[in-house]
């Protein structure tokens, strides 16, 4: 019998995937229905928010800042 499970797509670069793959993980598996490919991913809707903030959390994270100071 099939059963469906209500998802969303997501379509994303490698380094986001990797991130994406470390959450699911984390959370034992719970996340992503499928992995279609190396950049796209189908994923459990109510996640969704959550991977949103994750991600953003850790590029923040990685993003290099030039100091407004020493520009001047």
């Amino acid at each position: 019998m099939v059963r469906a499970v209500p998802g969303t797509l997501i379509q994303c670069d490698e380094a986001v995937m990797q991130i994406i793959r470390e959450l699911d993980q984390s959370l034992q598996n719970k996340v992503v229905i499928e992995y279609l490919d190396e950049k796209n991913v189908f994923v459990k809707e109510e996640y969704v928010t959550l991977i949103q903030n994750r991600v953003a959390e850790i590029l923040e994270d990685q993003t290099y800042r030039v100091n407004d100071e020493a520009q001047k």
